[in-house]
Formats: structure tokens, sequence, C-alpha cells
């Protein structure tokens, strides 16, 4: 029998680096990729990534980035993500917009294949089935998962 991992990334304990990890066999699903911005005591840093390196050697094994929302916290680092590991993103609409507007200014609009859901789809992803559900927040389009 598989083992169900649920690995986060960033996101717990701060305000930031969002990114979890959910592993089931060989498959791994990624939930958000987001920057953390710097406190006042960090001169010349501009944003913070979250480590990603537990990822680097199960490249083959990832199926898919999956984005709750478009805040900075959840979307922030995913360029940086995407220049590393060449997977497919789902997203709602609106935060897929901002999502391709993040990738033309760092000129990856062509590399990623975005695809969009809606609240009430049933998204599969390898042996991963995603349902999302309209949840209220300070941007429009937010879903949990």
């Amino acid at each position: 029998m598989e083992k169900l991992r649920i690995i986060p990334l960033g996101g717990l304990g701060e305000v930031g680096k969002n990114m979890l990890a959910i592993e089931y066999g060989r498959n791994i699903l990624i939930i958000d990729v987001g920057i953390m911005f710097p406190e006042s005591d960090m001169l010349g840093i501009d944003y913070i990534i979250p480590d990603w390196s537990y990822l680097r050697d199960k490249q083959a094994f990832i199926r898919a980035v999956v984005i709750t929302h478009g805040h900075e916290d959840h979307i922030g680092a995913l360029p940086h993500f995407l220049e590393e590991f060449n997977v497919p993103v789902y997203a709602t609409r609106l935060t897929r917009g901002l999502i391709e507007v993040k990738l033309r200014r760092r000129h990856l609009s062509e590399s990623p294949t975005l695809y969009t859901f809606s609240p009430g789809d049933e998204i599969r992803i390898g042996p991963f089935t995603v349902e999302p559900y309209h949840v209220c927040h300070s941007i429009p389009d937010g879903v949990g998962l």
C-alpha cells in the first residue's frame, strides 16, 4: 500500500511562502507557490521563496501545481519554480490571468501549460482528485480544495 505524505514546504508558522506538497507513491501534487515579504531588518532582500529542495530529485513525480488564489503569498514564487520544474499549473480564471502577467514579465509565457478550473469542477491529476469550492477572501476567485 502506498503512503500519503503531506509535506509543507513553506507557510507554517509564518505569513507567506505558502507551498504544500502532497505525495502519494510516485506522484506529487503541489498546492500554491508563494513568496514572503522581508522584515524591516532584512536589508537588500526583496522577497523570500519556499525551500523546494525536497522536490529536486523527485521532479519526474510532480504532476501539477494547483493555485488557490492570486495573492503574492500564494503565486509570487511560481515563476521561479517553473524555471526549475516544467509542470502544468491549474488556477481559477482571475488567478490564471495574474499568473500569466507574472510569467510574461519573466519571459516564461510559452513554457508552462496553464489550465483554468471553476469552483465545483472535479479535476483529476494522476491519482489525485481535486474539488475546488468557493471561499470568501479579500481577493476574488479564491478557492479551497
